[in-house]
């Protein structure tokens, strides 16, 4: 009998640990790119539009470019 790096054997290897990969590589593909907890692209972006155009105003007020 052939030993893996794990050092299982062939029968745990039959019963556990198959299983649990398949288990896992279908949670990988169930899972959607909207679970990730991250807004939109577009979203993000408007906000990153808002906050440069703010940033901006203070910079022009800073150095007088704006009275």
């Amino acid at each position: 009998m052939r030993r893996s790096l794990l050092f299982v054997n062939r029968d745990t290897y039959e019963i556990g640990v198959r299983p649990m990969a398949e288990i896992a590589k279908n949670q990988l593909k169930s899972d959607s790119v909207m679970k990730t907890g991250k807004p939109p692209y577009t979203f993000r972006m408007a906000w990153f539009l808002v906050l440069l155009a703010i940033n901006l105003l203070v910079a022009g007020y800073y150095f007088h470019i704006v009275e």
